[in-house]
């Protein structure tokens, strides 16, 4: 693990920090590095996996999984985020569940070229914005 934020590894947690890890682990069993940044302050890695977890994956959400992924990924690339897009496209990619159009997909979101995979009424370049 490198940070420039120290982070507490498994095996020195305490019990409040062991019981917030497991709430953030992944399907893998892995906690990503993004949430492990705060287990000098367990609460706020709670708070972080609650609002991320409300905001993208909410039984509540009306989008799919696949295209809330989508849009994360887009986002990453506006922000310039290699490491949140990495996450959330490799999601996405395998909830899309079709490689050549989940290149296609790729393509467009890298050259803001959404219009040309997003058409018609329900995916349509206002379902990104």
């Amino acid at each position: 693990m490198t940070a420039w934020i120290k982070m507490i590894s498994d095996q020195d947690a305490d019990e409040e920090l062991l019981d917030v890890l497991q709430l953030t682990r992944t399907p893998h069993g892995t906690v990503d590095n993004v949430m492990r940044v705060h287990s000098l302050r367990p609460s706020t890695m709670r708070g972080h996996v609650t609002l991320y977890r409300a905001a993208l994956h909410d039984d509540a959400n009306t989008l799919p999984v696949w295209l809330q992924e989508t849009i994360s990924s887009y986002v990453s690339t506006l922000n310039k985020s290699a490491y949140s897009y990495a996450n959330h496209w490799t999601n996405a990619r395998h909830l899309i569940g079709n490689d050549a159009r989940a290149d296609a997909i790729e393509t467009a979101m890298q050259t803001r070229n959404l219009e040309s995979v997003f058409a018609g009424r329900r995916f349509g370049i206002a379902a990104l914005c």
